[in-house]
């Protein structure tokens, strides 16, 4: 089933508007997917581009509420009020080389694992090692 498509969409067969998904079939869709387009007002943290990234699939959002704390440089940020803005958002996520995404979320990957480091020794104390006495 699917949500037919607002008029007022140009190139409407590039587009899909879909009901609520199953778990296995929003896998699916992902996986065969370039971006989630994810214009969002309110929301709390964010759960489909975490499913969308795990699939591969790019996410343009909006950096409302906690999204930018939680996805940081991860995703193409735009304004939800401005449809030249999303737009602007999705041609930059799919001119970006797969070798770019890649490069970009292995240094994302890199800090993640250094401050969750970080974070761990503190937690346990240990801070002597991060060149601060106790």
């Amino acid at each position: 089933m699917q949500i037919q498509c607002p008029p007022n969409i140009k190139n409407p067969d590039k587009f899909k508007f879909l009901p609520y998904q199953d778990t296995r079939k929003l896998a699916e869709l992902f996986s065969k997917s370039a971006v989630l387009i994810y214009p969002v007002y309110f929301e709390g943290f964010g759960l489909p581009p975490v499913e969308a990234m795990a699939f591969g699939c790019s996410t343009v959002t909006t950096p409302l509420t906690s999204l930018p704390e939680i996805y940081g440089n991860s995703v193409t940020y735009c304004n939800p009020e401005n449809y030249h803005d999303i737009a602007r958002g999705v041609l930059h996520t799919l001119n970006c080389t797969s070798t770019d995404l890649t490069r970009h979320f292995l240094r994302i990957n890199s800090q993640q694992t250094n401050d969750l480091g970080k974070l761990i020794k503190i937690i346990r104390g240990d801070t002597e090692s991060m060149g601060e006495k106790n």
